[in-house]
């Protein structure tokens, strides 16, 4: 599973370079593949973050937000 999850991670962060253009949807779709794989891969859990906040830069997203807290709250 920690193979298949470095994987998803590893398209997830590809695509990542892409998404200021082409939105984030990507990027969100492989990273939470990899955590279903693995819940605690940390350098996924860090993209998750990465991505929201990223997300939260092109305006107000409430859902973008609050998911950002949930994975602060997670990492205290």
């Amino acid at each position: 599973a920690r193979v298949a999850a470095y994987e998803q991670y590893l398209i997830a962060r590809s695509l990542r370079e892409r998404a200021f253009a082409g939105g984030w949807a990507p990027v969100l779709e492989h990273v939470q593949r990899a955590l279903a794989l693995d819940p605690d891969f940390i350098p996924a859990l860090w993209l998750l973050h990465n991505a929201y906040q990223n997300r939260m830069l092109g305006g107000s997203d409430a859902q973008a937000l609050e998911e950002m807290r949930r994975l602060t709250a997670r990492a205290e």
